[in-house]
Parts: C-alpha cells; sequence; structure tokens
C-alpha cells in the first residue's frame, strides 16, 4: 500500500510541475526604428556628438528582477555600417570600477548587459554563437561565452567609455556586429550593416545586492511576460527588433 501511495504521489508531481513555455512569438517583439548616424560618435563617454543629438532616450526601466529601483537610466542608439552605437545615461547612479579578475567575478559586480541576435531570429539559444551576451564592465573589461559558455574576454567587440560628473554618468558604447558564423581564435569579419536591416537587440543593468536586500535589481530594455520572466538567457525572441533606417 506504501508503493501505491508514493506511485500516486509522484504522478501528482509530475502533472502539477509547470513546464517550459514554447519560445516566444518574434512577431509579438517590440519594434524600434533605429536611425543611421551621418558621422559616426567618438567613443569618449560625452553625450555631446552631432549624432547623439538627434536621437531621443528610451528608458532602461523594466524590472527583470528584484526590488523596484528609483534608478533613473535611459540610453540612446545610433548605427553606422561598422556598428551599433550605445549611449547611456545614468543620472543618479555612477558606476565604479572593480579591480578584480573579470573572467572570474564578472558576475559579482554591477554591469551593463547586451544581448544581440545578428539575424533577429528568435528562438532558444543555449550554445554556439547564433546569440552574443556581453557583460560590459565599469573597469574596461568586455565579457562574454564561448560555445562551451564559458567567459572569455571580448574587448575587441566593443569600445566603450564611461564619462562620470558628481550626480552622473554617461556610458558610450560601440558594438561590432557578427553573425552565428564566427569562430572563436579565427580571423573574422564583423557585419557591415546597412538600411532595412534588423537586429535583435535587449540590454540590462545589474545592480549588485546589498546587504540589505535579497537578491540583485536588474532593470532591463524590454518587458517580459509573466510565463517567461528569467528566460532572456535562453529565448531571444524576447529581444526587441531594431529597425535600420536611414
Amino acid at each position: 500500500m506504501k508503493y501505491l501511495f508514493l506511485v500516486f504521489a509522484l504522478l501528482a508531481f509530475s502533472c502539477g510541475k509547470k513546464e517550459d513555455p514554447a519560445p516566444f512569438p518574434k512577431a509579438e517583439a517590440p519594434q524600434l526604428e533605429v536611425s543611421k548616424a551621418t558621422i559616426a560618435p567618438r567613443i569618449d563617454g560625452k553625450p555631446d556628438d552631432p549624432a547623439w543629438q538627434k536621437t531621443d532616450w528610451l528608458k532602461l526601466d523594466q524590472l527583470w528582477q528584484g526590488q523596484k529601483s528609483d534608478q533613473n537610466i535611459q540610453y540612446k542608439l545610433t548605427w553606422t555600417p561598422d556598428a551599433l552605437y550605445v549611449l547611456v545615461h545614468f543620472k543618479n547612479l555612477n558606476p565604479q570600477p572593480n579591480t578584480g579578475n573579470p573572467l572570474e567575478d564578472y558576475d559579482r559586480q554591477d554591469r551593463l548587459v547586451i544581448y544581440l541576435d545578428e539575424n533577429n531570429s528568435g528562438g532558444l539559444y543555449d550554445s554556439g554563437f547564433e546569440v552574443f551576451t556581453y557583460n560590459v564592465l565599469p573597469n574596461g573589461f568586455v565579457v562574454g561565452y564561448d560555445a562551451e559558455k564559458l567567459p572569455k574576454t571580448y574587448n575587441n567587440h566593443i569600445n566603450h567609455k564611461i564619462f562620470r560628473t558628481k550626480q552622473e554618468a554617461y556610458h558610450e558604447l560601440r558594438i561590432a556586429i557578427f553573425d552565428q558564423n564566427f569562430k572563436p581564435g579565427s580571423p573574422n569579419m564583423a557585419v557591415s550593416l546597412s538600411p532595412n536591416k534588423e537586429l535583435g537587440f535587449a540590454m540590462a543593468y545589474v545592480s549588485m545586492a546589498s546587504e540589505e536586500k535579497d537578491s540583485n535589481t536588474i532593470l532591463g530594455s524590454v518587458a517580459i511576460p509573466e510565463d517567461y520572466k528569467n528566460r532572456i538567457n535562453l529565448d531571444s525572441g524576447l529581444f526587441a527588433t531594431l529597425q535600420l533606417v536611414e
């Protein structure tokens, strides 16, 4: 009788277990038009380039994890044939560098996280280079992953600079775009961007938990439906679609 009860208990557990949702439909992802820069921004962290004067601020305010935050973070996007450019404005926050080994402690410090899907194909990703995920650290390092999902520096993919004042900071990035044929250790050519091209893109700011908080706070650029919480690192259908325009 005891064994029969155990069988029923296991059946009840398996029936009640929530299955992972299907990949998020790419057609339902938000779409953003990104205007081309006549002159590429100079990567110095300063927001006074002509390209930035012609683009609007977008909010980095979707709570992906943790507690509600009063952090005021905005960003702008532009592009040239050579790269995608991002300018992030921290109004009441000043990211500080960490002097530790970036490959060992990148996930234990505040950072920007950039998600890129070169062909905007959407779907699940867990290996290879269908999607690039970059951890952009205030100390200048960029940490991504190899085909086995082990951390690796990718400083040659992203050139970035932080400009600080007493009350705010700007983080400016130039991001070279690579496709799924990328091979570590080989000479790889960045993809040339052109009008009408679509890129899958998402960005987040990870604020490490203090002693008073239970978990890190993550503010993202896209809203994530409840059934897809914590799946941004698995499902590129959740990324916004960037439509490159003149």
